[in-house]
């Protein structure tokens, strides 16, 4: 996934290669001047160069480009460089700091996009896509915009929705007769009799990874911070979760691993030992499927437990934004080709039938190819069914520059809950205090 790929049967306006500092420089048919005074193309020949996590969105962008370029008025050539989410951050940062060349179109980590929150710089070496999202900002789902908004502007468009869900493993489910769970109280005490008599756990959690308690918090209808920006887990909603998680794991309803994406959470899955997980949408593709083919049709998708105190249906979890960068001669040229991928029912569409990710448009939600969607490693589940009643129902994630800092004292906090040192109260409580102490 985080390997560099290139395709020599491409024709030259697709060809996805190594990024060189070089190749972002176009032959310019005919410029006009942006807001910073950078001379933007209007027509013509013209190279993007894309950084991005994945190969799937690169080439995907390649293949609407080609299409772009039959259509007119740029004559796109793709370039790719791919690497993981932190590195790109990084590179792109270090890039900025030094007046060195940025990508036309980076992809951000939705984790990430808090630290070009900092000092602005989302605003100075961003593109502020407020009106050139190709539809208006209702048009999309707002969980999935809001969090790349940096004072009061959008800076990227989301390529993901990924909605969390219930994976059953439905022949556990049958062979032991686990009974389904209306509220998360209930699927905890189910679980810790299930384990008790079976040995088999309702799920799998890391023991320093907020992963799991930022979904369940989410979901509960609380948040690391809210719309302003201000630390907001120091809240009666964030101490419910993490006393769940203690609970779970105490009793043996979830296990406990030290690795969730590494080789303890890949050997526990092999064992048979974990009825459910619960995980959004990237967990099928990324995790069972490419851990677990042999288990091929014996997973299905459930709505999650509901909280009895209130919250949503389901969470959200990961994401990736891509942006493009401000002062670049290309910039026209990549805002026109995000906001057609990006920003239309077709391009939507499109990116989902490409790479399986969900749509964040909600129009495109209305497609049969969309709806009509079967998966055959969950049994030929008519996945997308379910995933449109959660949508509408998705929790936004506000974000805010100190976003890291919070989730590194969080997963000290949860250890410390987790292993009994701290109560779930005091975990919480000592984390905010030290975010606070910290934050600029």
């Amino acid at each position: 996934m985080n390997s560099s790929q290139s395709n020599p049967a491409l024709s030259r306006r697709t060809f996805i290669g190594m990024a060189s500092a070089a190749a972002m420089v176009p032959l310019l048919a005919s410029c006009a001047p942006t807001t910073s005074g950078v001379a933007s193309q209007e027509s013509g020949e013209v190279t993007l160069n894309i950084w991005s996590n994945a190969p799937d969105f690169t080439k995907f962008f390649a293949s609407r480009a080609e299409g772009l370029s039959e259509s007119g008025p740029y004559d796109y050539t793709i370039e790719q460089l791919q690497s993981d989410a932190g590195d790109i951050t990084t590179k792109a940062l270090a890039a900025y700091a030094a007046n060195g060349a940025l990508p036309s179109l980076l992809g951000i980590e939705i984790a990430q996009f808090s630290r070009f929150m900092k000092n602005n710089i989302a605003g100075e070496a961003l593109a502020d896509l407020t009106d050139e999202m190709g539809a208006p900002r209702d048009a999309f789902y707002e969980s999935r915009v809001q969090p790349y908004v940096s004072d009061g502007a959008i800076y990227a468009m989301e390529s993901q929705f990924p909605l969390v869900t219930l994976y059953q493993r439905t022949d556990l489910y049958e062979q032991l007769q686990i009974p389904q769970a209306d509220t998360w109280d209930d699927y905890i005490k189910i679980g810790g009799e299930i384990f008790a008599k079976h040995g088999t756990s309702l799920g799998v959690i890391a023991n320093d990874d907020p992963t799991w308690f930022g979904m369940l918090l989410q979901q509960r209808g609380g948040h690391y911070f809210d719309e302003d920006g201000n630390l907001a887990i120091d809240s009666p909603e964030a101490v419910e979760v993490l006393q769940l998680l203690v609970d779970g794991a105490n009793n043996g309803a979830f296990t406990v691993v030290s690795d969730f994406f590494g080789g303890p959470g890949t050997s526990l899955l092999k064992q048979n030992k974990v009825a459910a997980y619960f995980m959004p949408d990237w967990f099928n593709t990324f995790i069972l499927q490419a851990n677990a083919p042999e288990q091929s049709g014996l997973w299905k998708l459930a709505p999650l437990p509901l909280f009895a105190g209130g919250g949503h249906t389901t969470s959200v979890w990961g994401g990736t934004g891509f942006a493009v960068s401000k002062d670049i001669p290309e910039r026209d040229a990549a805002i026109a080709l995000l906001s057609d991928a990006y920003g239309t029912e077709d391009g939507q569409v499109d990116r989902f039938t490409q790479t399986g990710y969900l749509p964040t448009l909600k129009s495109a939600w209305d497609s049969p190819t969309v709806l009509e969607k079967t998966d055959p490693y969950l049994g030929g589940q008519r996945v997308m069914e379910l995933y449109a009643t959660l949508a509408p129902d998705a929790p936004t994630q506000y974000q805010s520059e100190n976003w890291a800092l919070l989730s590194t004292e969080l997963g000290g906090a949860i250890t410390a809950a987790l292993t009994g040192r701290k109560t779930p109260a005091e975990a919480i409580k000592d984390a905010a205090a030290s975010t606070e102490s910290q934050s600029a």
